[in-house]
């Protein structure tokens, strides 16, 4: 099968970020399927192979820091772009679309009606109920079109791929064919991800001897970042020496947290560049717990944050500070914890028997890694995957 794979954010393991395409794309092409992936990036428009895999990467300017206005002029742009590139190219059997943002459903909407080739649509986050929750689209004609097209989308998919339960009953409410709609969580790559815990002293000394927990992934207004923050500073006020806070980010918010950090002379938040999926991998075993923060927006629970996933691949503590479907699966596999991001203190109480009681942490750390065998292997979801092909 001929399959056009269109993703505003592709990215390679070199690039880092969030990698489920990249390994999707090449799951699809060892099956035996031609496919050429649809991207933007910063730099010079071109096509590169990796592998089996042909890209096409169209140059438009985005960056996690830009405000809303530049966003939409940067969708748009993909939009007309990506259009362009899909009517110059040997017709395709299939298109595969995956959000966000929701311009990307509404190209592969166009391409079907225009053409009659059919698509795949998978729902990575919920848009528009996502910015509307968190007030970021405030013209109420914008948000009816993005609803009716939202919609629409749903509609007119031949299959969608919905990223975690409450994703997929979500669409259930909005699609008169529930038979077509799938959950494909993202995944846990338990063959890249080891489980014990490095000794690099020399490399990282400022984590030499310390209790580790990671935070690995974006800084915007969705993430939350401040209450990693917060937290450091309720750890620092008690006495607790012994924690560290490592942070490997961008995005919009990262200065402020930076700001905060500096203004209470805080010396137990470690601050890193954003790394590639291997130095992530290295830095994964430097570390006790992964730290998964998202905002205060239901809408956002929803979703299926990679550095969750690697995280329980690594057999990492797992907290969050959010409730929803993760919460569920860490409280069932008694992995990790929650805790109120209002409340610092509760973040002290539940972390402290870890702490103290090593037996403690290398159970939930087991289990942990139990959870991505069990749930979300890679290999698993991958062959799920690629069934909705044959």
């Amino acid at each position: 099968m001929r399959i056009f794979y269109i993703h505003q954010y592709f990215k390679t393991p070199q690039e880092g970020g969030a990698i489920r395409s990249w390994h999707l794309t090449n799951a699809l092409a060892d099956d035996g399927h031609e496919v050429l992936v649809i991207t933007s990036h910063n730099k010079e428009s071109g096509i590169r192979h990796f592998g089996k895999v042909k890209v096409c990467y169209i140059k438009i300017a985005y960056d996690n820091s830009f405000g809303f206005s530049k966003r939409i002029k940067a969708f748009l742009s993909f939009f007309y772009k990506a259009f362009r590139v899909i009517i110059s190219e040997k017709r395709p059997d299939l298109l595969f679309a995956t959000s966000t943002p929701l311009t990307v459903g509404i190209l592969a909407l166009l391409i079907k009606k225009l053409k009659g080739i059919p698509y795949f649509f998978e729902v990575r986050d919920l848009w528009p109920l996502v910015p509307d929750e968190m007030g970021i689209i405030k013209n109420s004609f914008i948000l009816k079109a993005a609803y009716f097209f939202e919609k629409t989308i749903y509609k007119n998919a031949d299959k969608i791929i919905a990223l975690s339960p409450p994703i997929q009953a979500y669409i259930f409410e909005k699609t008169d064919d529930q038979k077509k709609v799938v959950c494909i969580p993202n995944f846990s790559d338990c063959e890249y991800f080891v489980t014990e815990r490095h000794d690099r002293s020399e490399k990282y000394p400022l984590v030499k001897g310390k209790f580790v927990i990671g935070y690995f992934g974006a800084a915007g207004k969705a993430n939350d970042l401040l209450r990693i923050a917060e937290a450091a500073n309720y750890f620092k006020n008690t006495g607790e020496r012994n924690v560290v806070f490592w942070i490997i980010s961008s995005g919009a918010e990262l200065a402020r947290i930076k700001n905060y950090t500096h203004a209470h002379e805080l010396d137990n938040i470690i601050f890193s560049e954003f790394q590639n999926k291997e130095n992530i991998r290295e830095v994964l075993t430097l570390c006790d717990a992964s730290y998964v923060s998202y905002a205060g927006f239901p809408s956002l629970w929803t979703g299926s944050p990679n550095k969750f996933f690697d995280g329980i691949a690594a057999g990492k503590l797992m907290i969050l500070n959010f409730e929803g479907w993760l919460k569920e699966e860490v409280e069932e596999y008694d992995c990790g914890f929650y805790y109120n991001p209002l409340k610092p203190e509760q973040l002290w109480v539940k972390l402290e028997p870890y702490l103290n009681n090593a037996d403690l942490l290398e159970r939930a750390q087991v289990n942990s890694r139990r959870l991505a065998l069990e749930k979300f292997s890679k290999k698993e979801l991958s062959s799920k995957f690629l069934a909705l092909f044959k």
